[in-house]
């Protein structure tokens, strides 16, 4: 993949969150850093086991940081893949 191509998948994941949530625009590396609604009450870890149960692996955020309330998800995959995937977290945090 390309640069283009990886920028286009970067923007795949902040459209699919905005106006959702919190997700920092990642600038250097193909992994976003993503908020679970707080209106949701629950932690990151109970969000991707409910993600998991959807066929969509994501990694909580306590893993790489203290913040307990985020999850982190790569975009390093098939954009056709990504798409679905991101269609599946954003329809759980408006359901």
């Amino acid at each position: 993949p390309s640069v283009d191509d990886y920028e286009r998948r970067r923007q795949l994941v902040v459209d699919a969150f905005a106006g959702v949530t919190n997700v920092p625009r990642p600038s250097g590396a193909f992994y976003a850093f993503v908020e679970v609604p707080p209106r949701l009450g629950m932690t990151g870890q109970q969000f991707i086991e409910r993600a998991i149960e959807r066929r969509v692996l994501v990694i909580p955020g306590n893993v790489f940081s203290r913040r307990a309330t985020h999850f982190r998800l790569s975009f390093a995959t098939r954009a056709d893949r990504l798409a679905e995937g991101l269609g599946i977290l954003r329809e759980m945090m408006t359901a």
